[in-house]
């Protein structure tokens, strides 16, 4: 075609557009040929699809791309020609042109025609419509796309589950197991493929769980507990949840997941446990057990209860526990409601008929939903009884603080002997035992060390038996190494028949860290997290009041200009993300030692702390707006927005807080009136 070409040149213009013609009208492909021209290209022929489709008429024979095309199109094509001319190799390019209001996509070929002299003359570009073929390739790609996703959400739910996932057959055969499946119940995907569900089920389960199995087959998604044999022989508690899978509308197979809740069985039957235990005791005790509300009223008493004090059961409840009192108002204020731990007291009581028995009684705080407080009563009128009573009392308090939401400890010789679980919890423990024969200087943190050896030789030291300690906040090491913080009382008590001090601790970790919160955002901006005008005003009065005049330092009041139209046009939203990128620009736009402060709106302030001179506070000005002027992306949304500043200086500005920020503020309305710009303060401005 090249020499075709050549050999067509050396004939004249007329030949050339005859021959031409005849040759392009044959051709189904758009062709045109281009003259080079020094600055431009001049169309020669088209053939007869190129005029029907791209509308390159007679008319634009022998005119210029300038000439007969669109500014659009020119700015588009005319530097495919030009690179043509310059490499003098052909290009292939698509572009997308819109035909009858239709989008086409077109597959274009540009060959330059050489002269012997090696000069680019001619063009030939030849255009061919690639739009069903491109269409067939997007939807193409666009399924495979969705195949894939498809499987990686698959892989994700099937191998990444921290649950055992299987796959079942419509005959209850395995299919496919995850990695959890063998970590579980110890058999591999192999050993399972091809068996039945039933071989890892108890024989007392099977039928049960088949017509859960049937029933999902039927359509319908299952959820039940049932067990499970390990490999190794052991009977595991599992919750399943079946799903039918269907294939072209019919159920094939069933995904199962099962989640291992052996050891949540286990402590629900050792609770259960727990529960027949403390039943016993509160049943056949012969110590009175009961409860209180808020308000001192009984909710709850034991039949050991109405032995000791002659009322019954339907008498108590609702009785308000002063009715069993000596000296009601006084005991009941100091023991429930005040909240404290009194334990193995010997008080008097009242009984029904008016006499009066001397009891052991322990008061627990619990403030549990209604309950408020556990009171257990033993009578020692019989002197003999006194030591049985107190065992008794002992055991079932250390039965009733295991189950206590606070952390208690007993130590005695700064060595732990007990600690309930919910202490074996807040200390980081894994059993109770763990933590038995500990030091407890090895649990509290060395900010509180001081504290508590002061507290603890005072309670020691005294011969009051009931000497307790004041509720403080003490830090604690847990065996990972993390701190936590408690309040603390203290008190001594016997334990196993020694002397030895009991602690309860209350959980202020959380509030400690809230209050840490508190203190941030009473101090920083909500949206931007930049300090507040509160925190800024604080920063410079100290830097104020150093009274330092050879140090210079600079305030910065900015404002964003036409902020309020964009906030208006894009809504709140956008307003607000573009307030927090504002704020980033600003930040990585100062130095590390210096202040930013969102002041409220669009407006913000800017502490240089040290500055050597007026240039270096231009320098960090100019950095500031030329990189709050960069296009922003909010949303999808591509903004640009600019931003006025006014400076003041100190000293020369002014020596006070409230004087250098009026006057950056008067420095910046004068920028304002020129806009994307900074002004200095200017005291015959003032």
């Amino acid at each position: 075609m090249t020499v075709f070409f050549k050999e067509l040149l050396t004939k004249d213009v007329g030949s050339i557009f005859k021959v031409m013609r005849d040759v392009f009208d044959s051709m189904n492909e758009m062709m045109v040929l281009m003259e080079v021209e020094q600055n431009s290209f001049r169309y020669l022929a088209a053939n007869k699809a190129a005029t029907e489709k791209l509308g390159i008429g007679t008319d634009a024979i022998g005119k210029t791309f300038e000439e007969s095309r669109s500014p659009a199109l020119v700015a588009f094509i005319k530097p495919m020609y030009e690179k043509v001319v310059q490499e003098t190799e052909p290009i292939v390019f698509e572009e997308e042109i819109l035909l009858h209001d239709e989008a086409l996509i077109f597959e274009t070929s540009l060959t330059p025609i050489v002269s012997e002299k090696g000069e680019c003359r001619y063009i030939l570009s030849v255009s061919r419509d690639v739009t069903e073929r491109i269409n067939r390739e997007t939807v193409l790609q666009r399924a495979k796309k969705q195949v894939e996703e498809s499987e990686q959400r698959f892989n994700s739910l099937f191998y990444e589950n921290e649950d055992a996932v299987f796959v079942l057959d419509s005959k209850g055969y395995f299919v496919e197991a995850n990695d959890v499946v063998e970590t579980i119940i110890g058999y591999t995907e192999e050993e399972l493929k091809s068996r039945s569900f039933l071989m890892l089920l108890p024989h007392s389960h099977r039928k049960k769980v088949m017509s859960y199995f049937q029933e999902t087959l039927k359509g319908s998604s299952r959820s039940y507990e049932t067990q499970a044999l390990h490999k190794r022989g052991d009977i595991l508690d599992f919750r399943i949840k079946n799903v039918p899978i269907k294939v072209d509308g019919k159920i094939v197979g069933i995904y199962g997941i099962a989640k291992d809740i052996t050891k949540q069985k286990r402590v629900e039957r050792e609770m259960e446990d727990v529960r027949e235990e403390l039943q016993l005791i509160w049943n056949h005790t012969s110590d009175a057990i009961f409860t209180l509300d808020h308000k001192g009223l009984i909710l709850h008493a034991n039949p050991a209860f109405e032995m000791m004090f002659g009322w019954t059961l339907e008498e108590l409840k609702g009785q308000h526990v002063s009715a069993i009192f000596e000296n009601a108002e006084s005991q009941y204020a100091n023991i429930v409601m005040n909240g404290k731990n009194v334990l193995n007291q010997v008080v008097r009581k009242r009984r029904k008929d008016g006499t009066s028995i001397d009891v052991i009684g322990s008061y627990l705080p619990i403030h549990h939903r209604k309950i408020h407080a556990i009171a257990t009563y033993t009578d020692i009128t019989e002197e003999t009884k006194i030591q049985q009573s107190l065992q008794r009392s002992e055991e079932r308090y250390r039965k009733l603080v295991e189950l206590l939401p606070e952390p208690i400890v007993v130590h005695r010789d700064e060595t732990i002997v007990y600690v309930n679980p919910a202490c074996t919890s807040f200390l980081g423990g894994k059993d109770q035992q763990e933590l038995r024969g500990e030091s407890i200087w090895r649990l509290i943190h060395s900010e509180s060390t001081e504290k508590i050896k002061k507290r603890l030789s005072h309670l020691t030291s005294s011969t009051n038996k009931e000497e307790r300690t004041e509720n403080v906040d003490m830090k604690f090491k847990r065996l990972d190494g993390s701190v936590v913080s408690a309040e603390v009382s203290s008190v001594k008590v016997e334990f196993n028949g020694q002397p030895a001090i009991q602690s309860v601790l209350r959980d202020t970790t959380k509030q400690k860290l809230y209050e840490k919160q508190l203190e941030y955002l009473a101090y920083r901006d909500p949206l931007t997290e930049l300090v507040n005008r509160r925190m800024f005003h604080d920063i410079l009065n100290r830097l104020v009041e150093e009274e330092n005049v050879e140090r210079m330092f600079a305030v910065l009041y900015l404002d964003l200009d036409k902020f309020k139209e964009a906030n208006d046009q894009y809504g709140h939203e956008v307003g607000d993300e573009l307030l927090k990128l504002v704020a980033r620009r600003v930040v990585t736009s100062i130095r590390e030692s210096d202040v930013a402060c969102r002041v409220g709106g669009d407006e913000f302030i800017v502490l240089l702390k040290e500055v050597g001179n007026k240039q270096e506070t231009i320098a960090i000005a100019e950095r500031i707006l030329q990189s709050l002027n960069q296009l922003y992306v909010v949303k999808e949304k591509h903004l640009t927005i600019t931003s006025s500043m006014g400076i003041s200086l100190y000293p020369q500005d002014g020596k006070s807080t409230k004087t250098l920020i009026r006057h950056a503020d008067l420095a910046l309305y004068e920028a304002k009136t020129k806009r994307n710009d900074y002004k200095f303060y200017e005291n015959d401005k003032s």
